[in-house]
């Protein structure tokens, strides 16, 4: 595998106190919950930092300007961009799209999959290199933590309810719709509610 051929893309919100893991302040409150998204997004960074990727970019919403980003792009030599699109589904063809000019394969992760290791990415990208268009990596709540393309596929990413725990099935019907070949990794848990903070801390022997 030729780490030249790939991009990963790093989708966040700025991390902004009060606007960024919300179900976590009832327990936590906005600075608790700000500082678990700090910390699951550096680990996410220095996890991707380990993978065998020539292209590192932080995609971020809704602009360019937060402090925090800002050092993370310097700290860890990110190209910091801006997501462009009404949905998250927008956003993320948009980016796959931009970015697959300059990158064979690409692979979009969030911030909030502890579990996620520089050997799933690897893995994302050898299949890739092969026989198949696309990479899922379901989660445990309905959804994704990974999806990589070596191709421009944005109809994937169309009549997609985000807001639902259909958002895994949906892209499967999506994907067998369009007659492309995906490889689906192992599921994993995301860090959303108060209980999964507590799966982090005893995962990490906090």
């Amino acid at each position: 595998m030729n780490s030249e051929d790939n991009a990963i893309l790093i989708f966040s919100k700025n991390p902004v106190e009060g606007e960024v893991k919300t179900r976590l302040i009832p327990e936590w409150g906005t600075e608790g919950a700000l500082k678990i998204y700090k910390d699951i997004l550096k680990k996410t960074i220095e996890t991707v930092k380990q993978s065998d990727v020539s292209g590192i970019y932080l995609f971020c919403t809704p602009d360019l300007d937060n402090p925090f980003l800002k050092f993370c792009s310097l700290q860890y030599e990110l190209k910091l961009e801006l997501q462009q699109g009404n949905n998250l589904g927008e956003r993320m063809a948009n980016a796959i799209q931009s970015v697959l000019q300059q990158f064979a394969n690409v692979v979009i992760i969030g911030s909030d999959c502890p579990e996620l290791t520089c050997n799933d990415i690897n893995l994302a990208f050898d299949k890739l290199n092969k026989k198949y268009d696309l990479v899922l990596g379901p989660s445990e709540d309905g959804g994704y933590y990974l999806i990589g393309m070596n191709g421009d596929y944005p109809d994937i990413f169309q009549g997609i309810n985000w807001g639902s725990n259909n958002v895994l099935s949906m892209t499967r019907e999506r994907i067998k719709l369009h007659h492309l070949n995906a490889y689906e990794l192992e599921a994993k848990w995301d860090l959303d509610r108060p209980e999964d903070v507590h799966r982090y801390f005893r995962s990490r022997g906090s």
